[in-house]
């Protein structure tokens, strides 16, 4: 538990900051798309108003996306790093 909170309590580097804001920006933006869908095939008759509305929808959720990581990035704010997977993908050869 005192590894939670020392972890926690450690300022928050600029890496960190755009790893999470690249990854909000890609999960707002699939939502946006997404939550855009199925509006767009009921409500659209057209193709033109169906992209319309998907472009709407996705932009929202990149808006939504680049408040947070601006806000992020602005003020010094620490996010909870307990749902963080580190992965180490070459291992070092020592």
């Amino acid at each position: 538990n005192s590894f939670c909170t020392l972890l926690m309590s450690q300022p928050v580097s600029n890496e960190e900051k755009w790893d999470h804001s690249v990854e909000n920006a890609l999960r707002k933006t699939s939502i946006g798309f997404a939550a855009g869908t199925v509006p767009a095939l009921i409500f659209a008759r057209t193709a033109a108003a169906r992209a319309a509305m998907l472009c709407l929808c996705t932009g929202i959720g990149a808006g939504v996306a680049y408040g947070e990581a601006r806000y992020l990035f602005d003020k010094d704010v620490t996010f909870d790093r307990r749902h963080l997977l580190y992965v180490e993908l070459f291992r070092s050869s020592e």
